[in-house]
């Protein structure tokens, strides 16, 4: 029996399955230029990453061509761009072919779009502004987009432009974390960046620039006495003879302005840091910041100033009764008197039961205490008078309404001061008795002076 072998023969092919490449869609490739002319030369090598992406470069080739390269194969009918291609329209599309080193029927086609832009410029500005808001604290709300116009420049037109505004300069490069609302900018004095584009261009050529931002609080002056005194030295016979004024100062140098005012009245001439003050009145004073700006201030707060001065002697200074030394002198101050310079003081000018002989008065002024004018001394006073008054009697004492006087000679005139030595009430008479109504006089001690043919003499008399 015929037999037959069969021998199956199995040949086996190894399959390499090659993956399809994938190249998305690229960022157009924009020269930015200046001069524009709008002709340039595209470095095409130098866009290869970008074509790539993700892909490894030393396995991948990419070359370029002004015709699909899947409708017209690369070769004489289309040949691939050199590296460095000068364009001739602008803009203009060309395709790039993405193939595989090992496999090069293995390629994927995608499109770039060439662009020559004009380079974008920004100029530096500035935003300076006195602080007139509610607060006066160097911060306020401000329109940063008021600056664009300065900031575009001549660039037309302005409405192909875009500005933006950042903190920083990095952030301004890296078109990150733009001011929001730059509207409404909550500003201080500070440096923020522009970044400017051309909108017309995908790219937009930026270009950046720093603002300087400068807001300045108002002048907050408070009037201060270099000397400490609030009170001036004038003397009162003769009130162009100053002896001594304060010197208000404003808390600013002579780089700003100033307007002065005294009762709300603006002093003529006036235009210093410091004011020399003499008259009595409440001062004030407005400063004005250096130039650009030129800011205002409020008002400054009141500085009162007293006029005073040593007292002016009336006459010989003094007059003296039987039992009281009463001292004639006056003056824009308030003074107390003493019969030894050392005290005591007494704010009365009329000396009570004075002691005999020759004695020396002495005046001080007391509108400031600190910083006093000169006392006034009036020497030579002798204190026994030449004629007496013994018969003279008076009641009540102290007295409600009517105070009654009687002597035994007639009583010619009679004056009241009060205990500050002020004269409140001068009456004659020919008559030995007098009566005085002193009901409508406030509470305290008065000192009733009597005349009588030529004598003199002084009651201390208490009102209730």
């Amino acid at each position: 029996m015929k037999k037959h072998l069969y021998i199956l023969i199995v040949s086996l092919f190894a399959f390499n399955a090659t993956a399809q490449i994938q190249v998305g869609p690229v960022e157009p490739y924009s020269i930015c230029q200046t001069p524009y002319t709008g002709i340039a030369t595209f470095d095409l090598q130098e866009y290869k990453a970008q074509v790539l992406g993700s892909l490894d470069p030393t396995l991948y080739s990419v070359n370029y061509y002004f015709l699909d390269p899947r409708l017209v194969a690369p070769g004489t009918a289309n040949p691939a761009l050199p590296a460095l291609f000068t364009n001739t329209v602008n803009p203009l599309t060309v395709f790039a072919r993405v193939s595989e080193n090992a496999n090069p029927n293995n390629f994927a086609t995608t499109i770039v779009n060439l662009f020559v832009e004009p380079q974008s410029t920004a100029l530096p500005a500035e935003y300076s502004s006195c602080d007139t808001d509610a607060v006066n604290d160097g911060f306020m709300v401000i329109n940063l987009t008021s600056l664009s116009p300065a900031i575009i420049g001549s660039q037309v037109p302005a409405s192909n432009f875009n500005v933006r505004y950042f903190f920083n300069e990095a952030d301004a490069l890296n078109n990150e974390n733009a001011i929001v609302n730059a509207d409404e900018f909550y500003a201080s004095s500070e440096t923020l960046w522009a970044r400017v584009s051309n909108d017309q261009f995908p790219n937009g050529c930026p270009a950046i620039a720093p603002i300087t931002i400068s807001i300045s609080q108002l002048p907050q002056p408070i009037i201060i006495s270099l000397d400490g005194s609030f009170t001036s030295c004038v003397d009162y016979s003769n009130p162009t003879i100053i002896y001594r004024a304060v010197n208000l100062f404003s808390g600013y140098d002579n780089t700003h302005t100033f307007i002065w005012y005294k009762d709300g009245e603006v002093i003529e001439n006036a235009i210093l840091p410091n004011y020399y003050a003499y008259e009595s009145g409440d001062y004030t004073v407005m400063v004005i910041s250096p130039n650009p700006l030129n800011c205002v201030s409020a008002i400054s707060p009141v500085f009162h100033v007293n006029k005073s001065g040593p007292a002016s002697i009336i006459g010989n200074g003094y007059s003296i009764d039987e039992n009281s030394i009463i001292v004639n002198a006056e003056g824009f101050g308030t003074y107390q008197y003493s019969l030894d310079t050392n005290g005591p003081w007494q704010d009365s000018n009329i000396f009570m039961n004075p002691p005999q002989g020759n004695l020396t008065i002495y005046i001080r002024d007391i509108t400031d205490p600190l910083n006093n004018c000169d006392i006034v001394t009036i020497e030579n006073v002798l204190s026994t008078p030449a004629t007496k008054m013994q018969s003279l009697t008076h009641y009540p004492n102290p007295v409600a309404s009517t105070l009654h006087l009687k002597n035994d000679t007639a009583i010619d005139a009679v004056k009241i001061h009060n205990a500050f030595g002020q004269l409140i009430v001068t009456k004659t008479f020919n008559d030995t008795e007098a009566k005085l109504d002193m009901s409508g006089f406030t509470k305290g001690v008065y000192f009733v002076n009597v005349n009588s043919n030529n004598a003199f003499k002084t009651l201390k008399i208490v009102k209730e």
